[in-house]
């Protein structure tokens, strides 16, 4: 039976008015930190309920459009299985994404007119109430299609077929509003999922069903006409995704979309794309696993030449996205020890993975501290940033 409690200051007015002990535990509740603490240990436990897998989600429309979305996907740790159950979502990241669709002209020179049309088409996009967005729904249908896609995969095993329907839930943040949170809980039929034609209307192939990523160690070529021409040390190959390659960066959306010789498909159909070898093999493999959504295989601490090694490899595919979950985590924990690394280390590494105060404190200290021109050591910082 449900107590009632005579309060303090229920007495000093006068008034013997009574309060459910339930109204004061909710009341509790609804502190902004409180909501933080509960958020952070049912997101960040290590044996917690949830079990992270990646930092993004997908909706499909039709066979062709798969479209990725912000939002960290998680899945049930009792359970097993790697089908998506919750997102957590920003209202700052949704809105990011949303201005990428409207891109301004490059070079970046002010464009007054170009800037005003973009305004107003996001606008249009950009709903009054932003805890009814359109995109939490995309979100929510995101994640049955996928577990509908884990289903699939069961069913083919030969485990039990996918059922009728899909529960799903999410929660929305606003960082500029921190005694709100946004809480949403959807059965979604699978009837309802066929409206989008994927994954229950169509057969998804095999490329769309599983990711891989493959990597191997082969010896340099060398010209016979020139024996002197063998380059030291081995080469990586890893054979990955176009898909997810093409989804996570843009500049190999780029490469594979346009006439280059490597969007050119060999005659085994795989197409090439050759680096020089600046890049850190294991910190490649690094990053192609957070592209592919093999969480699993990313390392939960990093060294510091490590971090700086994916930064490069991600300032150069445009990727950020893909790894701002993880990078965030290395980049506390590496932070703390203020004696680590150098100050061309931590401006690339703030630069990339947007870390305003961590950039603005390193920069401040080089032009504090710097004599003669800024030594970069060899690091891929923008010419911007070293004038």
């Amino acid at each position: 039976m449900e107590k009632e409690v005579e309060t303090p200051e229920a007495k000093e007015s006068g008034k013997n008015k009574p309060v459910s002990r339930w109204a004061r535990t909710a009341e509790r509740l609804a502190t902004s930190e409180m909501k933080t603490a509960a958020m952070k240990k049912l997101l960040a436990e290590v044996d917690g309920p949830l079990k992270f897998l990646r930092p993004f989600g997908y909706f499909c429309y039709g066979f062709e459009h798969e479209f990725r979305l912000h939002g960290a996907v998680f899945a049930e740790r009792a359970v097993g299985t790697q089908a998506p159950i919750f997102a957590f979502m920003q209202r700052g990241m949704i809105r990011i994404q949303r201005e990428g669709v409207f891109s301004l002209p490059r070079p970046r020179r002010p464009n007054p007119p170009a800037e005003l049309i973009r305004k107003m088409r996001l606008k249009q996009l950009e709903p009054s109430d932003p805890w009814c967005d359109p995109y939490i729904l995309a979100v929510l249908i995101g994640l049955a299609q996928s577990q509908s896609q884990n289903k699939s995969l069961e069913k083919d095993s030969g485990s039990k077929g996918r059922p009728d329907a899909f529960k799903v839930c999410a929660v929305l943040v606003d960082e500029t509003n921190t005694d709100m949170m946004g809480f949403y809980a959807a059965t979604i039929p699978t009837e309802f999922l066929s409206k989008f034609e994927y994954p229950d209307g169509l057969k998804p192939t095999k490329e769309t069903l599983s990711s891989s990523l493959y990597k191997k160690e082969t010896k340099p070529e060398t010209d016979p006409k020139n024996p002197d021409s063998q380059e030291d040390g081995p080469q990586s190959c890893f054979k990955v995704s176009m898909k997810h390659l093409v989804l996570a960066s843009p500049r190999a959306k780029k490469m594979f979309g346009g006439n280059f010789a490597e969007a050119q498909p060999d005659e085994h159909g795989f197409r090439r794309w050759t680096f020089e070898p600046v890049f850190d093999p294991a910190a490649f493999e690094v990053v192609m696993n957070a592209i592919h959504g093999h969480t699993h295989k990313l390392p939960r601490t990093v060294s510091l030449n490590m971090l700086v090694s994916v930064s490069v490899i991600v300032d150069d595919l445009d990727c950020a996205q893909s790894l701002w979950f993880f990078a965030k985590t290395w980049i506390h924990n590496i932070s703390q020890n203020y004696y680590v690394g150098t100050t061309a280390d931590w401006i690339l590494i703030s630069y990339v993975f947007d870390e305003p105060s961590l950039f603005k404190s390193n920069t401040e200290s080089a032009i504090l501290h710097g004599r003669g021109p800024f030594q970069h050591g060899g690091l891929p910082i923008r010419p911007k940033i070293i004038d």
